[in-house]
């Protein structure tokens, strides 16, 4: 009951680099009982353990899956940071309610009822969007980053935007003008000055590649979101476009980015003029 203690005990066991304590091992970590501050400290340095000793196979990968049902939020976490990055952990995310699933056709526990079904423990949420920041892109992933961040508790999280950019950028150009599509809460300026911040990241990473297809595309939703989003978009274009590289621009283009431009007011109109002034081309979003 002592922490240094488990500590001390946790180091012994990965030095001696013996795997006979597995079975041990991992009878601590199927014991989903939680003490009155609702952890469960044995589980936790018992899961550490095991994946010290390199030993996540057969039972033990079982029943560390399994943890991520458990009602103490910090096993439910060390089991998302030492799972591998496979699909199956996508899959087992969903399956255990950590984040949004629409396609869920059962109630997940350990959720917290709002308007979408996510983790109660917000540490939980963040490390299972960087599990999914390195997996390959999914549309079940994509729909559910667009969820949680849409989501006003997670949007005025000090991190949590954050991590829906890194794993938002992998979804591609389109998961981010699905994003830009959705309604902001009006009323709550930290929410929607979280939702921006994901979004300013994402597109400071596709403007990076200086893809004239892909940045014109995001561009062209500019007239149908929402002011906030849109600025956005638009600061992270201008940050991230390479410098002296101006982008070779079809007539078409040209044409869609005079569309996309015209009617725009307030600060929509001053981050247009830093994307012109980052490609050095003053006139790109004036009609011909």
């Amino acid at each position: 009951d002592n922490m240094f203690w488990r500590l001390v005990a946790q180091q012994r066991l990965v030095e001696r680099g013996k795997t006979d304590v597995v079975p041990a091992l991992v009878g601590m970590v199927n014991d989903h009982t939680v003490d009155d501050l609702g952890l469960n400290a044995g589980a936790l340095h018992a899961l550490w353990t095991i994946h010290g000793l390199g030993a996540l196979a057969n039972e033990a990968e079982v029943a560390v899956r399994r943890a991520l049902y458990h009602p103490a939020a910090s096993v439910r976490r060390a089991a998302l940071m030492a799972l591998p990055r496979d699909q199956r952990l996508e899959a087992d995310m969903f399956s255990a309610g950590i984040l949004p699933d629409r396609a869920s056709p059962w109630p997940v526990e350990y959720t917290v009822g709002t308007s979408i079904l996510q983790d109660a423990d917000a540490h939980v949420r963040l490390e299972a969007l960087l599990a999914l920041s390195e997996l390959p892109a999914s549309p079940r992933a994509a729909a559910a980053l667009a969820d949680v961040i849409s989501h006003p508790e997670n949007a005025r999280d000090a991190w949590i935007p954050d991590a829906v950019a890194m794993a938002g950028a992998k979804q591609g150009p389109e998961f981010l003008r699905g994003l830009l599509a959705r309604r902001v809460p009006t009323n709550d300026s930290l929410a929607v000055a979280g939702i921006s911040r994901a979004v300013l990241k994402i597109a400071r990473h596709h403007a990076a590649t200086a893809d004239a297809a892909t940045v014109v595309g995001l561009i062209e939703a500019v007239p149908q979101a929402p002011p906030a989003l849109a600025t956005a978009l638009l600061h992270g274009i201008a940050q991230g476009w390479p410098e002296e590289r101006p982008p070779q621009l079809s007539p078409q283009q040209r044409a869609a980015l005079a569309a996309a431009a015209r009617g725009a007011s307030g600060d929509i109109v001053t981050a247009l003029s830093q994307v012109a002034a980052r490609w050095t081309l003053p006139d790109v979003f004036r009609d011909p």
